[in-house]
């Protein structure tokens, strides 16, 4: 299972928060990287913690409904491939 969600991880992984952080990045195309202070100083708007606390509930259930689908889906790709082989004796 993945981490645990953070209401500052979902926002750092927003493309407004990644292009502020190309405009400022130094250093050649193999060693790119954001100074620090630019991450220090970038300001992350909150919502009232119980707010984050419910959009983070919310989301992990998302989580948690895909993983159930994953299995789901590879239960019935299996399923496929024991009907394939049934039809040619494997």
């Amino acid at each position: 299972m993945e981490p645990t969600l953070s209401i500052h991880h979902l926002y750092i992984s927003r493309n407004e928060f990644i292009e502020s952080g190309r405009k400022h990045m130094t250093g050649s195309a193999g060693q790119q990287r954001i100074p620090t202070a630019c991450v220090d100083n970038y300001r992350v708007p909150l919502p009232l913690f119980t707010e984050q606390e419910r959009l983070v509930a919310d989301l992990e259930g998302y989580r948690d409904q895909i993983e159930k689908h994953k299995h789901e889906i590879a239960d019935l790709e299996k399923q496929i491939q024991n009907k394939v082989a049934a039809l040619w004796d494997e």
